[in-house]
């Protein structure tokens, strides 16, 4: 009966964290947000599709690697640390990061807050049913089940969600700017996400075998930088995001569209919230709406110049007739 009661509360505790991070993370995307549909999809993804890649590829490269160099992978002390500090983030990472192949191919992947956002979402929902596998694999002992859920949901979990919003950041950075750009920033983005997660599985390995507290300390203090790193990235994030809704926006109030103060304001989140600024006949919301994705589709035709997709040349015409016609007096 314990059993049950704890397994039912495994799946709980492994569900409801990450649904609430998921929430909250697209609730910090300030100033577009991405569709709650594709945040789904990439949730869904990193609990069964990447799971499920990162189970065959691990096993083909555990196996490989036992039958040329470590006989003993499955059952010595460094087989154990070689597959969860070296096997596990090679693995686990590109597999998490294939949701990124068609995300990079719609109109809704447009820089480094949205590259951030969906790996976020890859990274949470892979730590979710990664969660529930070891909560129910300590269901023996009710002490190692707490510690485990604490230890787990905290930081093993939300880890995955750093790891993979780093890839997403570093791609969202490379959009547009042609297939060079985006393969350097690939490389260099899942290096770090393998470097983080071998790091921090490997300070786990050495806390497991050696019972130090030094080890336990330094691990602790290893998952508290590496989810500043994660805060600042996103914060360079919604910086560079802010940043090029009032380039964009202050080249069209040069051109007459918008006041030269709306493109000041609409690029500070905090400003925008505000319904002071804009004449009462305005629609609000609406408004910055339609000014922040014009701004972004401005950006992209920019970029792509020549290969810029007639769908978004046009988008960016129909916005600023959208614009116009709101800001006109009734």
């Amino acid at each position: 009966m314990l059993a049950l009661i704890l397994l039912a509360l495994s799946a709980m505790f492994a569900t409801l964290p990450m649904c609430l991070l998921l929430a909250l993370v697209w609730w910090m995307d300030r100033y577009e947000r991405e569709p709650i549909a594709l945040l789904v999809a990439s949730f869904i993804w990193g609990a069964t599709g990447a799971i499920l890649f990162s189970l065959v590829s691990g096993a083909v490269v555990t196996e490989v690697l036992q039958q040329l160099f470590l006989p003993d992978l499955n059952s010595s002390d460094l087989g154990f640390a070689v597959r969860t500090a070296f096997i596990a983030p090679l693995t686990e990472e590109p597999s998490k990061a294939l949701i990124f192949a068609p995300l990079l191919f719609t109109r809704q992947f447009d820089n480094m807050t949205d590259g951030f956002v969906y790996g976020a979402a890859v990274g949470l929902g892979f730590g979710m049913v990664e969660n529930f596998l070891y909560f129910a694999g300590t269901l023996d002992d009710v002490g190692t089940w707490v510690l485990t859920v604490i230890i787990r949901t905290l930081f093993s979990a939300t880890g995955h969600a750093v790891f993979t919003s780093v890839v997403g950041a570093s791609l969202g950075l490379a959009a547009f700017r042609g297939p060079g750009w985006v393969l350097f920033s690939l490389i260099v983005g899942m290096s770090c996400a393998i470097g983080m997660h071998g790091i921090w599985n490997g300070m786990l390995n050495l806390t497991a075998i050696y019972d130090e507290p030094g080890f336990s300390a330094a691990g602790f203090l290893l998952a508290i930088l590496e989810f500043t790193v994660a805060f600042v990235i996103f914060e360079v994030c919604i910086f560079n995001e802010g940043r090029t809704v009032r380039r964009e926006l202050t080249e069209e109030a040069k051109e007459g569209l918008i006041p030269l103060e709306h493109a000041r304001i609409l690029g500070q989140w905090w400003g925008r919230q505000s319904k002071r600024w804009l004449a009462p006949h305005v629609p609000h919301h609406r408004y910055v709406e339609a000014t922040t994705l014009l701004a972004v589709r401005r950006r992209q035709v920019r970029l792509l110049g020549p290969r810029a997709r007639p769908r978004d040349v046009q988008e960016v015409d129909v916005l600023r007739t959208a614009i116009r016609a709101m800001l006109k007096e009734p």
